[in-house]
């Protein structure tokens, strides 16, 4: 998949230049959408089809709107270099941009005047984007906050995990690049365990590396710091970051970690053997980006619509793992899974 990294980035530029050739025949489209995705992860790509999906519904039509979807392979130099590409032939009327870096690229290349809607950002203000979740940002800017209340998921796996280990504090391993969401998840959860005094993080960083390019070498760093903390730990807490969408990352903990992946990242995580997980539905996600997107292109101002956090949730848990472990569900967290997100 590395290899053709370069090939996925010429298909998505040719991609954009078949529409645009196929627009010119075709005449002036009523509304010019611009979908700016960060990189071709499992998440970024389930909610960019349920956005489209959803404004398909709305009315946007191929005949009556112009889609465009860039997606940047994980770099916000080319999330930049696309959107400018894009921007010396036509104006588009609205951007969305999917995760942090096509985010952060769009507002350092948009002019104000067009509206720049963020779906999948964990942490919008601290890198920079808005000033504040719930309040209008005053600018070209609003969108969706991508993350789970720290707190919740937080309460759930001290409950669990005191099963297991009740006459210490239970420890966790969290290893992540330093990717944006990763550094603001730690930084929420680490604040949570320190008032708690019930669970310790240990954690281990690593730089970041542009997707899929860098997939390789930080798999191999994932390894290589598992190994070394697994005697630290009791279990390990996936990251809220793209590379732990990827089904190795998981496979990885388990195996050179030698310890239970206690909260996965993902529902998939799940299947493959991690006890539970929490996140944004992505489904819901999608569907109302584009209820939003719809209202800034019927007439509200961008300028004054907050920015408001993912209201919708996906719980899931695994049954198998919580028998190996000798945990107990509560009931009540089964009732939050729902007959579709208990697996075994």
């Amino acid at each position: 998949m590395i290899r053709f990294a370069p090939l996925l980035a010429l298909i998505s530029f040719l991609f954009f230049q078949t529409c645009q050739a196929v627009l010119a025949s075709q005449g002036e489209k009523h509304r010019r959408i611009v979908v700016l995705e960060t990189m071709p992860t499992p998440a970024i790509q389930e909610y960019s089809r349920w956005f489209t999906w959803e404004m398909q519904n709305l009315g946007y039509s191929l005949e009556t709107s112009e889609f465009v979807i860039l997606n940047a392979q994980g770099s916000r130099k080319n999330a930049e270099a696309l959107l400018r590409q894009y921007l010396q032939q036509a104006h588009p009327d609205i951007v969305v941009a999917i995760a942090t870096l096509a985010a952060q690229a769009a507002q350092a290349v948009l002019p104000s005047q067009i509206p720049l809607v963020f779906a999948l950002v964990t942490d919008p203000v601290g890198v920079g984007l808005v000033p504040a979740i719930g309040q209008a940002s005053g600018t070209n800017i609003t969108g969706r906050s991508y993350s789970v209340d720290k707190k919740v998921k937080f309460n759930i796996a001290s409950r669990l995990a005191r099963q297991v280990v009740d006459n210490r504090p239970v420890r966790f391993g969290y290893i992540a690049s330093d990717y944006p969401s990763a550094q603001k998840d730690f930084a929420e959860l680490n604040k949570a365990a320190t008032s708690s005094k019930n669970i310790q993080f240990i954690a281990s960083f690593f730089p970041y590396r542009a997707m899929p390019e860098g997939t390789t070498t930080m798999l191999d760093e994932v390894e290589k710091r598992a190994q070394s903390l697994s005697s630290q730990i009791d279990f390990w807490w996936e990251p809220t970051t793209p590379l732990a969408e990827l089904n190795m990352y998981t496979r990885m903990l388990q195996k050179r970690g030698e310890k239970p992946v206690l909260c996965g990242g993902t529902v998939n995580a799940v299947k493959r053997g991690a006890l539970f997980c929490m996140q944004p539905d992505f489904q819901a996600g999608g569907r109302e980006t584009a209820v939003l997107v719809n209202s800034i292109l019927s007439g509200q101002d961008v300028r004054t619509i907050p920015v408001v956090q993912a209201t919708e949730y996906t719980f899931a848990i695994n049954l198998t793992t919580a028998l190996q472990l000798g945990i107990v569900i509560p009931s009540s967290l089964l009732q939050l899974a729902g007959k579709n997100h208990i697996f075994r």
